[in-house]
């Protein structure tokens, strides 16, 4: 049976989303010249010693966003899972794409968004 609902939660949008175990609010100050951006709401959703996960309300804007895009639109593969020997492998269930990319932590000051994206 797992097989059959493993992506289903993704390819059906109007399932009701988990409620959140709570809601924090997490400060954001650029490291170099101290100045803060906006709060961001966080929902932690699930969280245990093995695994988390927190929605972050607003976390990148459209035009951060299409700028990541850009910035990867070369280097997109199949995303992974984790196989039973501690790797990865492609999984036929799974239909994203993912890239990496460095962060330039020596240009955080400078306005790398990158960089400000990883901080953030």
């Amino acid at each position: 049976m797992a097989p059959m609902v493993e992506n289903y939660t993704c390819a059906n949008s109007d399932i009701a989303t988990t409620t959140p175990a709570r809601t924090e609010y997490w400060e954001y100050t650029r490291p170099n010249d101290g100045v803060g951006e906006h709060s961001r709401r966080v929902s932690v959703m699930f969280e245990s010693s093995a695994a988390a996960v927190h929605v972050v309300d607003n976390f990148i804007s459209k035009e951060e966003c299409g700028e990541i895009e850009r910035r990867t639109e070369t280097k997109m593969r199949r995303a992974s899972v984790a196989s039973e020997d501690g790797g990865s492998k492609i999984s036929a269930n799974r239909k994203a794409m993912q890239a990496g990319l460095g962060v330039g932590w020596e240009r955080e000051g400078k306005g790398d968004l990158t960089a400000r994206l990883s901080r953030r």
